[in-house]
């Protein structure tokens, strides 16, 4: 039997390992382009919502003045519900 016409393992395992190098390489850079992508629409809806947001502002200032007041008020009387229980002595 002729010793070179075996196969050598080490040869195989040498190329599945490179094989695999490759495909993770491949993979990590579709990945790394997905996420430049998502971050990319990401901010641009960000950017379209915060202009709704101000255009809303700026079109109704009382009305989000009062929303703002009744939130800072129902905030506060909670909070102070809540102080009030965490201090009342233990019966």
């Amino acid at each position: 039997m002729d010793v070179t016409s075996a196969p050598n393992p080490t040869r195989a395992y040498d190329a599945d390992v490179a094989a695999a190098t490759a495909h993770l390489k491949e993979s990590w850079e579709y990945g790394k382009e997905a996420a430049r992508d998502a971050g990319r629409i990401a901010k641009n809806k960000l950017a379209g919502l915060s202009r709704g947001v101000d255009d809303y502002v700026e079109s109704r200032p009382g009305t989000i003045a009062l929303w703002a007041l009744g939130t800072g008020l129902v905030a506060g009387v909670l909070l102070s519900l809540l102080v009030r229980r965490a201090l009342r002595p233990a019966s």
